[in-house]
């Protein structure tokens, strides 16, 4: 609808909305990962790269899960458009964009959880928690709420302290309340959190 008014950054915004959909869907990485390729060159072409920068992350998690990433834990690669992940969250940080911070933060606790890397997780998930404008009430906000809970339970694994165990039981109570309000979306979440 964005490109048949002739907004661009709105048709570039659904575009990136509906590669992360894609990836929660079930679609194979590979096709995810081709159609964020050709949806890319559309951004390039209505000089949208700043906007498709939302997507950068995703790409390269997409690289890091399909074995292309030196260190899959760390969201760094071809897709990162800065020397490092460490520069672009800096920068990012700097100039205070949240909505790019949301994605870095997210995409690279989800890598890190995956490969199991529960300190650099949580950092990013403290890191999202600060946020001023975090994507609170969408599917990436519970599933912080979800990864902050896998992480702390982890964690209290681990360390055996009890500061890990209450922070996952937070969690938890909120993954309960969603799987009450959406037990579609959520139960099954909260199961692997209670097991």
């Amino acid at each position: 609808e964005g490109l048949k008014a002739g907004d661009t950054a709105h048709a570039t915004v659904c575009a990136v909305i509906y590669c992360n959909i894609a990836f929660r869907c079930k679609k194979k990485l590979s096709l995810v990962k081709k159609i964020s390729i050709y949806l890319k060159k559309e951004a390039k072409v209505y000089k949208q790269e700043s906007v498709w920068n939302l997507a950068l992350p995703l790409e390269q998690a997409i690289l890091n899960l399909m074995g292309y990433a030196e260190k899959p834990s760390l969201l760094d690669g071809d897709s990162i458009p800065r020397e490092s992940i460490d520069v672009w969250m800096a920068t990012a940080e700097r100039v205070k964009a949240d909505r790019l911070l949301c994605a870095l933060y997210y995409w690279q606790m989800l890598v890190a959880y995956m490969f199991d890397d529960i300190e650099l997780a949580i950092k990013m998930v403290e890191k999202y928690l600060d946020l001023k404008n975090p994507f609170e009430g969408l599917v990436v906000g519970s599933e912080v709420i979800f990864l902050y809970g896998l992480t702390s339970f982890a964690q209290a694994r681990k360390t055996k302290e009890a500061i890990w165990k209450n922070r996952a039981h937070e969690s938890l109570k909120k993954v309960k309340q969603l799987a009450k309000d959406s037990p579609s979306n959520y139960q099954h979440k909260l199961l692997l959190l209670e097991a």
